[in-house]
């Protein structure tokens, strides 16, 4: 492989894929060698990516469907969990585009789209870990102050705080904007970090990573300890919820064969009290399952990544570190596409309310056609 098409190689795994673009050189770089590791993440980035993204984007889709349009939407945890799905979608967005951009229409190397996607890669990453550190605490909170939280953990404060991290996230990656640009490199046209910007970047980079990884994986895991203690030492009554969390907490109206008794505001979770719900154990229990999840999936490539940008200076990165880093990346990705398979397995209410609107859609619509047969009569 000739040096300038390692070079474009690299600068997809490091500036377009992973977003890393401290690690990117102007230097010409000795051939790729055949390796079983460049070689597998060449097969998963041309069918894993696309088939990840086109099933993360339905997921994340009926998620913030099955959430918005259901009584879950007063549930704070589903609010913070509808979040998750825009940012989740968002990222699988930043990515996919530089994919297709290589197989279709290279848009990806358009001034303005350029930076754009850039932004996105990095403003998700801060958005996913910060969502991540507001769950928990609100879960604590539940824990630790019970008679409280039905009170100060309720959807509208919920949504506030998103607003206001997602602004300072928008506000404060805005400088990846201005920085960054198309420019041409052995006759390509490439979407990198402007040269003279270089050194600028590598500390903003140390900064950005400092709080876009490091605090929140500190907090993160300080919270997942203090509520797993506290569950430990809580009341017998959680052990009952742990043995009984994978049962349904409502109850499915069964489908009417009156179609007059659909309501014009169906009821989807019959008996379904949000505040209660909210407060209950067992939700914290799950929480924690999903913040595993996503440590189990995230961690690795996050952690390697701060260690480039912090130790190397961004300039020192070997071939076999950014082979790592490029098959981390991969994997880090399905973080953003499965989450939604979680919540259908470990939250019945879930399941239930997502049966409960195909239900309510499909006697909607045939009461409709039932309508406008009668008219026509």
């Amino acid at each position: 492989m000739q040096n300038s098409s390692l070079f474009t190689f690299v600068g997809q795994i490091i500036l377009n894929g992973s977003g890393n673009e401290s690690f990117y050189t102007y230097q010409d770089f000795p051939s790729i060698p055949d390796e079983p590791l460049f070689h597998l993440l060449s097969k998963l980035k041309q069918y894993g990516l696309p088939t990840l993204f086109t099933i993360g984007i339905i997921l994340n889709v009926l998620s913030g469907i099955i959430i918005s349009k259901t009584e879950l939407i007063k549930v704070t945890p589903f609010v913070y969990l509808m979040a998750y799905s825009v940012v989740d979608s968002m990222y699988l967005l930043a990515k996919i585009v530089p994919w297709a951009s290589e197989r279709v229409y290279n848009v990806y190397v358009i001034a303005g789209i350029c930076q754009v996607f850039y932004y996105l890669s990095f403003l998700t990453n801060f958005l996913e870990w910060w969502i991540t550190v507001m769950l928990l605490c609100e879960r604590n909170y539940v824990l630790f102050r019970p008679d409280n939280s039905r009170k100060y953990c309720s959807p509208f404060r919920t949504k506030c705080a998103l607003i206001v991290i997602s602004v300072f996230a928008i506000v404060c990656h805005l400088y990846l904007t201005w920085t960054s640009a198309v420019i041409e490199h052995n006759g390509m046209k490439m979407c990198v970090v402007i040269p003279e910007n270089v050194e600028d970047i590598n500390v903003l980079r140390k900064i950005d990573t400092a709080f876009s990884f490091i605090v929140p994986i500190f907090v993160t895991l300080s919270l997942i300890v203090s509520a797993l203690v506290k569950w430990a030492i809580g009341p017998s009554k959680a052990r009952r919820d742990i043995r009984g969390f994978s049962s349904a907490s409502v109850v499915i109206r069964r489908q009417s064969n009156d179609y007059q008794s659909i309501k014009q505001k169906p009821e989807y979770l019959i008996g379904f009290n949000p505040k209660l719900f909210t407060t209950r154990r067992r939700i914290s229990f799950k929480i924690i399952i999903i913040v595993l999840f996503i440590l189990l999936i995230c961690l690795p490539h996050d952690a390697l990544k701060a260690r480039l940008i912090l130790l190397n200076g961004g300039h020192t990165a070997t071939l076999q570190e950014i082979g790592w880093l490029g098959l981390m990346s991969e994997i880090y990705a399905l973080n953003f596409g499965l989450k939604g398979v979680l919540y259908f397995i470990i939250f019945p209410e879930f399941r239930m309310a997502a049966w409960r609107l195909i239900q309510v859609n499909l006697l909607s619509k045939c009461n409709k056609e039932e309508k406008e047969m009668c008219t026509e009569v």
